[in-house]
């Protein structure tokens, strides 16, 4: 079976790539090797609308979808698994519970 991506996705995808190449790979092994947290990277991820792909747009996210957020974790994983799980514990955490149990209130101070 054949899964092919639709533009907007390989849009994604792409800035995921050009992010990674420019941004991450220069700093990758000193970051790690000294164990510091990333924060101006997950900083432009956010810039970028990598973070809530899933989450409705009213809420913060980017709504482009649990694809999206797969592309764009994979191209970040390639290079750097701390960044990766930051990524994920942004979306994929207490956000995206709130989102799916949350009260509109709970979603509209939390998210």
């Amino acid at each position: 079976m054949t899964f092919l991506l639709n533009k907007e996705i390989q849009a994604i995808q792409k800035a995921a790539c050009d992010f990674v190449k420019k941004e991450v790979l220069p700093r990758v092994e000193e970051d790690e090797k000294n164990h510091i947290f990333q924060k101006d990277l997950v900083k432009k991820m956010a810039d970028l609308d990598f973070l809530g792909c899933p989450i409705p747009e009213e809420y913060g996210g980017s709504n482009t979808g649990f694809l999206a957020h797969a592309v764009i974790t994979e191209e970040i994983a390639k290079i750097s698994g701390s960044l990766r799980a930051a990524l994920n514990m942004q979306t994929m955490g207490s956000a995206m519970e709130i989102n799916l149990y949350g009260t509109k209130e709970q979603k509209e101070k939390y998210i």
